[in-house]
């Protein structure tokens, strides 16, 4: 199956569906994507899920039934653009007691935060204690592990964001 993907009223590509036991994989590749990040939704009769962000054009995920439920019967997929403005926070600018090492960046999202943590493979992870919610991207030539924070400042998943 196939979802149409649209940057605001112009399809741009596709998103190919193949569904499997309890859960269905999304591959997504738009290679004239426009440089930076792209945040993917996939849209629904009930509502949107989060399918995930690229910056090359391509994402492959894998959602389950529960999280695709959320949006309903699927009938296409958006691409916004994001990250733009990425930046160092300022003090106080992230509530919270989360520690956030020197190089960290971030932007405001939809329910509050993102921060990206700088990370190279070999060393120490960043907030180890919060792995099972970091996502692994790629900006400006180099990885980060990427956080979602509310607007208390409050680590949340990122399907959440």
């Amino acid at each position: 199956m196939e979802l149409p993907l649209f940057i605001r009223d112009r399809q741009v590509g596709t998103v190919q569906v193949e569904a499997s036991e309890g859960e269905t994989l999304f591959s997504v590749a738009v290679p004239r994507l426009m440089p930076g990040l792209w945040r993917i939704t996939l849209q629904g009769a009930s509502g949107e899920v989060l399918l995930g962000v690229t910056e090359t054009g391509t994402l492959h995920r894998r959602l389950s039934r529960q999280i695709l439920s959320r949006a309903g019967q699927l009938r296409t997929a958006r691409a916004e653009k994001g990250g733009g403005n990425w930046h160092v926070p300022e003090q106080g600018e992230i509530p919270g007691e989360l520690p956030l090492p020197n190089g960290t960046l971030c932007c405001r999202s939809r329910r509050g935060y993102l921060v990206a943590l700088p990370w190279e493979e070999g060393h120490p992870f960043p907030l180890v204690e919060l792995f099972c919610l970091a996502r692994l991207r790629w900006m400006q030539g180099q990885r980060w592990a990427v956080f979602a924070l509310n607007e208390a400042g409050e680590p949340i998943g990122m399907e959440e964001n």
